[in-house]
This record gives C-alpha cells, sequence and structure tokens, in this order.
C-alpha cells in the first residue's frame, strides 16, 4: 500500500496560512469529486454476505486512493482526509498505516488546533468531532478485530478475533479458521518481532487518541470530545491478548521503534504504565482521588471505590459482593455428557482469604490514603491526591488513561477479574452531564416525563 509523507503535514502550508484553504467550503472540484467517489468504496458494514469485508482489487485502486489523498493533503490540512486514509488503510488489513495515519491527525492538531479544517463553526468543533468520531465506526471495530497482528508458516494469520473464538466470546463464521488459545499465543511469542511491530503500532494509536483527547480538554470542551470508546475498547483488548503472550519488555526488546510513534509520550497519560497488582492498585487509587478531588459528583466515584474493594477478592467474594442474592444458586456444573451441580457457597470456607490473596495489591480501598497523609499533586486551582507510585493524575485525561492501563493490565493477568467491567463503565460514563448520567443509570421509564417535556 502506497504510504504519505506524514512528516511534510507538520509543516506550515504557508506562514500566514499553515493549514490553508477549506476545500470543502470552497466547493474544490478534485476535492468533492473524490469524497463523492468515497462514498461508493467505503461499505455500510463491516460483514458483506455473511464474512468480512475486504477490497475488491480489481474494483478498488487503494494505492489510487491513497495518492489523491496525499494530492488533496499537499493543498490543505484536513483532518476528514487523514481520518479517511486511517479507515481505508484499517479496512485493507494495514495496522501500521492505520496507526500513522491517527497519529498524524493527532499531530495536526496538536500543532494547527485553531487552523486545521473543519475549524469552530461559531465556536462549534462538532464537524471535528464527527470527523473523528467516523473512527469509532464499528467497520473500524471489527477490520481491528481482524487485522493480522502476526504470522506464522504452521499456524497462519493471528488476529484478535480468532482469540475471542478461542475463548468463545464470538462465533465463528462459515469457513473461518478457529485456532486454539495455546496455538495463538504460541504464535504471537514465536514471531516476536512482528508481535512487536503490531503492540508498538496499537500503543501509538491509543496515545494518539490520549494526546487528543488532552487537547481537546484543553482548549475546547471535554464533554464534547470524541470519545472514541468502540476503538479504545479494541485497542485494549489487542495489547491484553500480546501482553499474554509477550510481556511488553520483550516485545520492546524484540523490535524497538518498528512503527511510528508519537515524538513524545502522550502528554495526557501518567508515566510508568501498569505491570503489578500495586501499580495497578496504584494507578486505581490516583485516578480514583483525581475525580474526588475535583469531580466529586462523578459516576465513575463508587465503580472505581467498588473497583478497589474487589482487588484480591475470591470468586466466592466477588460474588457475595456483587451478586448477594444469587450466591446460593450458584452452581459448577461438573462432568462431561452427565454433569452433577457442585454448588459454589458450598465451597466458601476452602477459597482463600482475602487476607492473603491481596498482599500483592497493596493498600486499595479509596480510604487507605488516610492512614499516613496522602501526597499531593496540583491539578489546576485543585489539589489532587497522589498515586502511590509518584505518579500524579492531573486531568480527567490522565486519569482514563491509567484506567484503561489498569484494565489491559488486568484482562491479560487475572481475566476472571470483574474490575476491568467496572473501569469500562466508569469510563464510559466519565464526562456525560447530569442527565446523560441518569439516563444510564436508572430505568427506561423513570424519564419518561422529562423526555416528554423535552
Amino acid at each position: 500500500m502506497t504510504s504519505i509523507d506524514y512528516r511534510a503535514l507538520e509543516q506550515p502550508l504557508k506562514p500566514d496560512d499553515p493549514c490553508g484553504p477549506d476545500l470543502d467550503l470552497e466547493g474544490d472540484d478534485d476535492y468533492l469529486n473524490f469524497f463523492a467517489v468515497q462514498e461508493g468504496v467505503m461499505p455500510a458494514t463491516f460483514f458483506v454476505d455473511g464474512q468480512p469485508f475486504s477490497f475488491d482489487p480489481s474494483v478498488v485502486d487503494i494505492d489510487e486512493l491513497v495518492a489523491k489523498i496525499g494530492a488533496l493533503l499537499s493543498r490543505t490540512r484536513d483532518l476528514r482526509l487523514v481520518m479517511l486514509l486511517a479507515r481505508l488503510s484499517i479496512l485493507n488489513g494495514n495496522l501500521a498505516e492505520f496507526s500513522r495515519s491517527v497519529v498524524a491527525g493527532a499531530r495536526m492538531l496538536e500543532l494547527f488546533w485553531d487552523e486545521t479544517h473543519p475549524r469552530a463553526e461559531n465556536g462549534s468543533l462538532a464537524m471535528r468531532a464527527a470527523t473523528l468520531g467516523t473512527l469509532d465506526e464499528s467497520t473500524v471495530a471489527f477490520s481491528l478485530q481482524y487485522v493480522r497482528l502476526c504470522e506464522s508458516r504452521r499456524a497462519g494469520p493471528v488476529n484478535l478475533r480468532s482469540f475471542l473464538y478461542a475463548r468463545r466470546e464470538a462465533e465463528p463464521r462459515a469457513g473461518e479458521e478457529t485456532p486454539t488459545e495455546s496455538t495463538i499465543l504460541q504464535t504471537l511469542r514465536d514471531a516476536a518481532e512482528q508481535t512487536a511491530a503490531s503492540r508498538a503500532a496499537v500503543e501509538a494509536t491509543r496515545a494518539a487518541l490520549d494526546r487528543i483527547g488532552a487537547l481537546w480538554a484543553e482548549r475546547a470542551d471535554i464533554v464534547t470530545a470524541p470519545r472514541l470508546s468502540n476503538l479504545r475498547a479494541v485497542l485494549t483488548r489487542i495489547l491484553a491478548l500480546i501482553d499474554l503472550a509477550l510481556p511488553p519488555a520483550a516485545a520492546a526488546a524484540a523490535e524497538p521503534g518498528a512503527t511510528p510513534s508519537l515524538e513524545a509520550e502522550s502528554a495526557s497519560a501518567p508515566q510508568g504504565g501498569v505491570g503489578s497488582g500495586a501499580q495497578a492498585a496504584a494507578a486505581l487509587q490516583g485516578a480514583y482521588s483525581y475525580f474526588q478531588a475535583c469531580e466529586p459528583s462523578s459516576p465513575v466515584l463508587p465503580l472505581l471505590a467498588q473497583a478497589q474493594a474487589l482487588l484480591g477478592k475470591s470468586f466466592i467474594e466477588v460474588l457475595q459482593i456483587l451478586l448477594p442474592d444469587h450466591v446460593g444458586s450458584a452452581a459448577y456444573q461438573i462432568g462431561g455428557r452427565h454433569v452433577f451441580p457442585l454448588p459454589v457457597g458450598r465451597l466458601a470456607d476452602l477459597s482463600p482469604a482475602s487476607e492473603t490473596a491481596d498482599e500483592g495489591w497493596g493498600e486499595t480501598s479509596a480510604e487507605s490514603q488516610a492512614d499516613d497523609g496522602p501526597r499531593m499533586a496540583h491539578a489546576g486551582s485543585q489539589v489532587v491526591p497522589a498515586a502511590r507510585d509518584g505518579a500524579a493524575i492531573a486531568t480527567r485525561s490522565q486519569a482514563l488513561a491509567a484506567l484503561d492501563q489498569v484494565a489491559a493490565w488486568m484482562r491479560a493477568q487475572e481475566p476472571s477479574s470483574p474490575v476491568p467491567w467496572l473501569i469500562e463503565r466508569a469510563s464510559a460514563l466519565a464526562g456525560r452531564d447530569f442527565l446523560s448520567v441518569l439516563r444510564a443509570v436508572l430505568p427506561p421509564d423513570a424519564l419518561s416525563d422529562l423526555d416528554q417535556g423535552s
């Protein structure tokens, strides 16, 4: 697949007009005709006749489309073109090019926030948010599930989708290969350089999304920022899969700098990452402390407090905390063709006590910092307790990035934990206004009068 000169996008077109004209507003024929053509190229759904989408090379010349995008970008700095390139790339199975495009979009916004097209209209960035929102379409999410992470002669290509089949989280379609989980993980290890390159591309993409979120919070209104929750969820699952087979340190050693990343670490991400239970607990505490100090009315707080309380708990303790009314009916089905139920509650006395199970987590409760006095980090006019590993969380974007890291690590390290699901829900609710939060937590008929009034 032909690439474009992404570095050139960081250079102003003119000293007094760094991003050039808005070709859409000017009614430029080349621009309008190109987008008219691409509407017939991009699929509305990922599955066509029950099979994953793929471009027909006899009908669609991807290299020609990319060349036309490059030609238009030589005249304008337009996020719509860059995001279209990202979608074309991932639909064509090119993870590295997808990553480069998303990184380039973040870089353009960082360098030319006010000038990048589409610009604000009457103070509204709705068009820009909608442009970025195209990355959250199901066609992109499914393409990422199917994109090749590595390949071997013996096992063939490995992707997240095959792992979901192995875990029985998705049903394979007719003709799709279904390798076992052990085969998938071993292939990722055997093709360590390819796996490391894929990991770097996914990490660079996520860092770019974090940077876009931080820029939006700083220069606009975080409430109107595109959440891109579908995209983030798939990226997190891919990283969790790779981490399961190849730890981050090994992946970095296998292929340093294999794919582009942002020139500096994402300004929105706390330093360090998560590589142990203690670090996960510290990051979770840091995120909790941010919301407690800066957004005390956030619906995120109860979910994070519950997540902290579940760290180190046994399966039975988790059931007793989250589903107390159903513990008595829960049972393991033992056997094959013929089974017998083994009640879960009957095994409670045999399960490890949380006093020993949570030793690797450190202090995990939301109130634990009160014992020796919290260390503090400033966030604007607020004072936010720092996470115990010293990584201060000063913005909502940093808090959400920290939560993403915790969820990814826990999905790889402790797949049975409910904590990632609580984090996922907390992240989805962060930044919502009061009424949308009510719609998310109340029964459907609770706000019927309010809806009728609106």
